[in-house]
């Protein structure tokens, strides 16, 4: 059913998890989590993972077992944002083998984002908190067997403000 739910289109989170031997940064972004002012959505940095022997889940009824946690925060600095702060944790609960080579499988996972917005946002925007618990499967995969979803993202950082519009270069 989750599978079949994905394959429909853009209404699920989706992240991608850099492996541990490479430079890359694990993010996550969902059409749930947008800035109030602008509508964009906020790409969310995945990092400091610590493996667990045994982790759990609020209001998790599985039994505990291996998996990862991290902290979250935003991905590059924004303007108005005062501080961007959370929780990622990740266990994977279920695998079937679908050939010698391949199989299925499925993650419960618990997410937390909290914002606080600074002075340049209207009154109404204050803070925003973000919490759940979710189900989370592998990426689809294209015709040509990959997987379709995130891939890894080139740094930018903001050089200098040249009138009103920033410098953006990519590492």
């Amino acid at each position: 059913m989750i599978l079949t739910h994905q394959a429909k289109g853009d209404n699920t989170a989706q992240f991608f998890l850099a492996s541990p031997t490479d430079r890359n940064t694990s993010y996550l972004i969902s059409p749930a989590i947008k800035d109030p002012e602008i509508g964009d959505h906020f790409e969310i940095a995945i990092s400091s993972f610590k493996h667990r022997a045994s982790l759990s889940l609020p209001s998790d009824k599985l039994p505990g077992g291996p998996g990862v946690s991290a902290s979250t925060s935003l991905m590059h600095d924004r303007c108005g944002i005062r501080s961007a702060s959370g929780v990622f944790k990740l266990k994977r609960v279920w695998t079937k083998s679908v050939s010698p080579n391949d199989f299925t499988e499925l993650f419960a996972g618990y997410f937390t984002f909290n914002l606080k917005y600074g002075a340049m946002y209207k009154p109404l925007w204050t803070s925003q908190k973000y919490k759940w618990g979710f189900w989370a499967v592998r990426a689809r995969t294209g015709d040509d067997g990959k997987e379709v979803g995130l891939h890894p993202m080139l740094p930018v950082s903001v050089c200098a403000n040249v009138g009103t519009h920033p410098v953006v270069t990519t590492d």
